[in-house]
């Protein structure tokens, strides 16, 4: 009897876990398991549950953050898996995309995310998820400032990894992270699109007049009709904004205007008819926007930080936007530096609400004793006036 064998671990603590859930479906969702309040470690006969390629297994755990592992079973051979689970309250949640070399993406790619548990276990899988058409995983809760890494698969593509080190999320971007896959020169079904076809060779960043340049070349003249779709990218939903069709034409110059500068955005071929390259779709570019540059997770400024002054777990960026300006308004009030401090309490307060930078715990303790020393010093300071 072929048997599968499942044992859920704390990612931070390695210990074992129980009580936990478990629901289990194949690729077509024509077939589904469940369990409940599970005891470590569960043994079943693979032919008893859903199987095949891309089985998806959920896991839940009440105070803990579900984790998806999809993978290939067979009733041939005995599988093991270890899953692990972080703590809700340690966690925010991310979205990983995978684009090819132009900018496209890449659905059904397997991205495994590792994260080092302890000398005796090493690297171990803490999710295994699948792109959707779009390229984006489903969201997936880490550990600000852990580090973990990125292994992605696809057939026709070289196995690509990454280090994968998320941010506090801050701005919108902060939680999407892209990584590109390329094609395996050696794959014989390969038809090279940028061969033939130059796609928006002047798009990258959205133009300081709120305009976006498209241009669409084929050097083959094979293109016979093609829609082009432009996408406003946020909350991780892709929301159109203009479309353009053409038919018989193979130069194509397209400005799109009153886009909004502080998001990203998609420009995406949604139908398109070629002699050499059949019907070729999704095909799509990443525009980024002008405030900040979308970057792979390793080149982010916390990162550059760290590499310099080592590990800070409240984080350099965080440390800044809070109490840099605290201390310009105090340095501005300096004359009446009581006010000063109640000043700066109230911007500690606010941007800790609004933002949720940090732990509210650790501001809340600061503000404390600051309210308290800048009343205290507007008495003192009165009281020396009055006499």
């Amino acid at each position: 009897m072929v048997l599968l064998r499942l044992t859920v671990y704390d990612e931070n603590t390695s210990a074992e876990l129980d009580g936990w859930d478990i629901f289990v479906t194949n690729s077509d969702k024509s077939e589904t398991y469940e369990n409940t309040t599970v005891s470590n470690p569960l043994v079943v006969p693979v032919s008893t549950i859903p199987y095949g390629t891309d089985t998806r297994f959920v896991f839940n755990l009440t105070g803990y953050d579900s984790r998806i592992y999809y993978m290939d079973t067979l009733t041939s051979e005995d599988y093991s898996l270890n899953v692990y689970l972080t703590n809700e309250s340690d966690t925010e949640s991310y979205v990983i995309r995978v684009i090819d070399e132009l900018g496209s993406a890449v659905d059904k790619s397997k991205v495994y995310v590792m994260r080092y548990i302890n000398s005796s276990v090493g690297w171990e899988n803490v999710s295994i998820m699948l792109t959707n058409g779009y390229g984006f995983t489903p969201s997936i809760d880490l550990i600000p400032y852990e580090d973990y890494a990125v292994k992605i698969v696809k057939t026709g593509y070289d196995t690509a990894f990454y280090d994968l080190r998320p941010v506090n999320i801050v701005f919108d971007d902060d939680r999407y992270h892209p990584f590109q896959i390329y094609l395996s020169v050696s794959d014989p079904q390969v038809v090279s699109f940028s061969s033939i076809i130059d796609f928006c060779e002047d798009t990258g960043w959205v133009r300081s007049n709120d305009t976006l340049h498209i241009s669409f070349f084929d050097r083959d003249s094979g293109t016979s009709d093609i829609t082009i779709n432009v996408y406003e990218f946020y909350n991780g939903t892709l929301y159109l904004n203009d479309t353009f069709s053409y038919t018989d034409t193979y130069d194509i110059d397209i400005w799109v205007s009153g886009l909004n500068t502080s998001r990203m955005h998609d420009v995406m071929i949604i139908s398109m008819n070629h002699s050499t390259l059949g019907n070729p779709t999704r095909v799509s570019c990443m525009v980024f926007p002008l405030t900040k540059i979308t970057q792979i997770p390793e080149g982010d400024i916390e990162t550059k930080f760290d590499n310099v002054g080592g590990d800070f777990s409240m984080g350099y960026v965080n440390f800044f936007i809070l109490f840099l300006p605290s201390f310009l308004i105090i340095l501005a009030l300096r004359g009446d530096p009581g006010l000063g401090i109640l000043v700066s309490s109230f911007y500690l307060t606010l941007v800790t609400w609004r933002i949720d930078l940090v732990n509210v715990k650790v501001v809340a303790s600061i503000v404390s004793v600051l309210i308290p020393l800048g009343i205290l010093r507007i008495v003192v300071k009165r009281g020396r006036k009055i006499t």
